[in-house]
């Protein structure tokens, strides 16, 4: 019981300490981009007149501190920090959650006729989140040197064909890098799987799995290996009976 305990805690560190990762990686590079700005108008105040890009790094710096807050919170109660809880929202919602959560280099295409009234849709936002900041994320690992770094990320809703006739909300998300390697397409998933030794956990797409799996829902790479990733997401939409 001892030794189960141990493999509980040792995994729920894991998970904490990965997902402490992307906005603590925010918050140096918002700080980066500040401190820059600060030095230019030291050294010349007419050349540094972008104040959008300030006031973008502080809402950057103020939604990361607001993640790790919530991080160190799952802490203290270990179903937070591995379980999912969706609940009813609108597609409105999703959307709303992917235009947050994109940086600047990611255009997010919504092809949703009516967004704020299309639903219910079964969300747990925190989880889905870390999936689009992971995906989001590895880009900037796998870019090419040579080529600015592009995404995009769309959302859209179809109908199975078939006897199920099951509604999806189906999230896409494609970018310019160096894609996936046919050799690991069917690794990326698995529990400590990395590419990057010692500076990787091999947690981040196993959770993103585990966390679409949460929600019903599926999540593939579909990329050309050396044309850029696609991740192919689909989430259910729920019975009308089940809005509140």
């Amino acid at each position: 019981q001892q030794d189960e305990r141990a493999g509980v805690l040792a995994r729920i560190a894991d998970v904490v300490g990965h997902k402490l990762n992307n906005p603590l990686r925010e918050v140096h590079l918002a700080f980066s981009t500040l401190a820059e700005l600060a030095e230019c108008r030291r050294s010349g105040p007419s050349d540094c007149e972008d104040a959008d890009i300030e006031r973008r790094q502080l809402r950057h710096l103020e939604q990361s501190l607001t993640r790790v807050a919530d991080i160190v919170r799952q802490l203290r109660n270990p179903h937070l920090a591995l379980g999912i809880a969706p609940v009813p929202k609108r597609i409105g919602n999703l959307v709303a959650l992917m235009r947050e959560v994109a940086p600047d280099w990611v255009t997010v295409i919504d092809t949703v006729p009516s967004p704020d009234i299309d639903g219910p849709i079964l969300l747990d936002s925190m989880r889905l989140r870390e999936v689009f900041e992971e995906i989001i994320g590895n880009s900037q690992h796998f870019r090419h040197d040579d080529a600015e770094l592009l995404g995009r990320l769309t959302v859209a809703v179809g109908t199975d064909q078939g006897a199920s006739n099951r509604r999806w909300a189906e999230i896409i998300y494609q970018d310019n890098g160096s894609g996936v390697p046919a050799e690991i397409k069917d690794s990326i998933f698995d529990f400590r799987f990395t590419t990057r030794g010692q500076n990787g956990s091999g947690l981040g797409l196993y959770l993103c799995r585990m966390y679409i799996d949460g929600h019903a829902g599926t999540i593939v790479e579909e990329g050309r290996p050396g044309h850029g990733a696609l991740f192919r997401i689909r989430l259910p939409l729920a019975d009308a009976e089940s809005w509140p």
